[in-house]
């Protein structure tokens, strides 16, 4: 059983010391890993496809400036058909009942009313909709970056705690084994700093599980590959504590795309109050030909205007108007109402961030307090004034509020980079 406990030991050990003495200095920043997933994520990939959708949109509109051209055919075979006979003028008609007509006809539009630059407006305005709720998806992929680089942040910085722990305990001991020598302490006293130290060696590993498992989020959202050995930066976040939302927030151009659909929408209303006029051209080769008095096939082309015009648009335009007003208005309710939201939340997190910094400077003072105490502790081993026990528990304090006081720092820089986050300030200085 001792033999076990005290392999485990050397396992534990060596673990440890494989994590303390990496094999590289490579290291990565906040802003590379936001720049990576922005870059590598699957929704990065949608942003193309949406440039494709709207340039053909645009092209399918611009084609309708484009003369048409098109060609008709028919061949009939008919019971009777219409003849006509005066001898007297010399006149006989007597048409086939087998007849044919090949047409071509090339129209151009003249006037649309601007239903065409309605299309092509409201196509444009669509896509920018996706597009703005694309740059709002992206941007809340920052959150989930930055949620998970600073949970190892803060793992990092528990096991630089713990690690400071057991190398002041490994000191400890060595001071503890002199004193027992000079029968000052017990073995049990050496023994205890010994149990001690296999519980931080314990508490190591379990963090450093923990540290794994956010490496590997953060590894699947942003695309990159860490190994042990990579370190990650503290990042500094631009700090501006304004008292409103920023207009840079991305939601905001979401909003402005619905109304410019809107628009698109009222200008295709009102050109549909206006008739529709083109100009056609058409030749053809029929039998009979347009001279009826002509008997056989003959070719013959035709030049015109041809307009169209209907009332129905009439009906219904007040109706459709109001419609477009009020989608109008209630997206301007959804502006003012995120504005509001996003205020309470600015104003939640400043609070946090000034609680946070305070909590850092009573943080300060009960570390150097405690340390007093513990180092006093450390003096008094010698005259056996205090048990090692005392100072072991007076060291695991000390940690204690060092990891606390970690714990508030790396909360705090979250507070900070998600304010800059709502402020619309997504940027990081590294």
């Amino acid at each position: 059983m001792k033999i076990f406990t005290r392999n485990k030991s050397i396992i534990i050990a060596a673990l440890v010391a494989l994590w303390a003495f990496p094999l590289s200095a490579e290291s990565v920043t906040l802003s590379q890993c936001e720049q990576t997933a922005l870059t590598n994520h699957p929704l990065a990939k949608q942003e193309v496809l949406l440039d494709l959708i709207e340039k053909a949109d645009v092209a399918l509109a611009n084609a309708q400036y484009l003369p048409k051209l098109s060609v008709a055919g028919k061949a009939s075979r008919q019971s009777d058909a219409t003849s006509f006979s005066n001898s007297t003028l010399g006149i006989s008609i007597d048409a086939n009942l087998t007849q044919f007509q090949v047409v071509g006809e090339v129209s151009q539009v003249v006037f649309d009313g601007g239903a065409i630059k309605a299309q092509k407006n409201a196509s444009i305005a669509s896509s920018d909709v996706a597009k703005s709720q694309l740059a709002v998806n992206l941007e809340s992929l920052k959150s989930g970056v930055r949620e998970a680089y600073f949970s190892i942040l803060y793992l990092d910085s528990q096991i630089e705690q713990l690690k400071l722990m057991q190398q002041e305990l490994g000191d400890t001991q060595k001071k503890l084994t002199t004193y027992l020598d000079n029968g000052i302490v017990a073995q049990s006293d050496v023994a205890a700093v010994e149990v001690q130290q296999l519980t931080i060696s314990s508490q190591i590993l379990d963090v450093q599980v923990k540290r794994e498992s956010a490496v590997y989020t953060l590894s699947q959202l942003t695309g990159l590959t860490f190994t042990l050995d990579t370190t990650f930066t503290r990042p500094v976040i631009p700090q501006n504590k304004v008292d409103e939302i920023s207009s840079l927030r991305k939601e905001f151009d979401v909003y402005q795309a619905q109304l410019a659909v809107l628009d698109a929408q009222k200008q295709a209303l009102n050109s549909s109050l206006y008739p529709k006029v083109s100009a056609y051209a058409q030749a053809g080769y029929s039998e009979p030909g347009l001279n009826m008095f002509t008997s056989g096939p003959a070719g013959w082309w035709i030049v015109g205007v041809r307009g169209s015009f209907s009332l129905d648009s009439y009906y219904t335009y007040g109706a459709s108007k109001e419609k477009l007003e009020a989608s109008k208005q209630q997206i301007e309710t959804q502006i003012e109402q995120f504005k509001l939201n996003e205020g309470i939340k600015l104003h939640q997190k400043l609070s946090e961030i000034d609680t946070l910094e305070q909590q850092l400077t009573l943080d300060d003072q009960i570390i150097e307090i405690q340390k007093s105490i513990k180092d006093a502790d450390d003096a008094k081993i010698a005259t056996g004034t205090v048990s090692v026990a005392d100072m072991i528990s007076a060291m695991n304090t000390v940690t204690l509020a060092q990891l606390t006081r970690s714990q508030h720092e790396i909360q705090l820089l979250l507070a900070q980079s998600e304010l800059s986050l709502i402020e619309g300030y997504g940027e990081t200085q590294k």
